[in-house]
């Protein structure tokens, strides 16, 4: 493999001026001239592969899109609205909360868990995102929504009341929520 050492002299006017002797230009120094360095090309490739970047984000958002559509047998994203207000219900009555206050900012222990509960059995009865589901209870982020399913889940492993408790109540809701559709 050929080598391209650089050596040093100086130039008329007291420059150093770098000679690369093994270089294609065969002349020891690299023309830098934009003719020889096909500037256009590399661009058109960039713009290539910017457009097709596009392309793959919008057959990505598309894929996504078509997903949330898709049931598998559960709510679609658009029912999930339709599907809270039953769940709300059922999950209110059984711990004697206000809806209001399921749908507040309240952080009360006795306010969060059925909020949590109401959290869990929308997203295992719907086909909705984290993001949608924390949209319709308030205006949460998929954060909020991912800790009250970890919190739920946790709970059921360690508590087997309370989980007997949430899949009585899954049962209950998913009838509930297939009679109102």
């Amino acid at each position: 493999m050929k080598s391209n050492a650089q050596t040093s002299t100086l130039n008329g006017n007291g420059m150093e001026a770098k000679e690369y002797p093994n270089f294609p230009e065969g002349n020891g120094t690299p023309n830098l001239a934009i003719g020889s360095w096909d500037v256009d090309a590399e661009i058109a490739a960039l713009e290539l592969r910017v457009r097709k970047l596009r392309h793959l984000h919008r057959l990505q958002r598309l894929a996504q899109d078509l997903e949330s559509r898709s049931c598998n047998g559960k709510v679609c994203n658009g029912k999930v609205e339709s599907a809270l207000e039953p769940i709300l219900e059922l999950v209110c009555a059984r711990f004697s909360v206000k809806k209001e206050d399921v749908m507040s900012r309240d952080r009360r222990t006795r306010i969060v868990w059925p909020r949590h509960i109401v959290t869990y059995l929308l997203r295992q009865l719907t086909e909705g995102s984290s993001n949608y589901i924390g949209q319709v209870i308030g205006g949460r982020d998929h954060a909020t929504v991912l800790n009250s399913l970890r919190s739920v889940e946790d709970r059921m492993e360690t508590e087997h009341d309370f989980d007997a408790l949430i899949k009585a109540l899954k049962k209950e809701a998913q009838a509930i929520v297939e009679m109102t559709l």
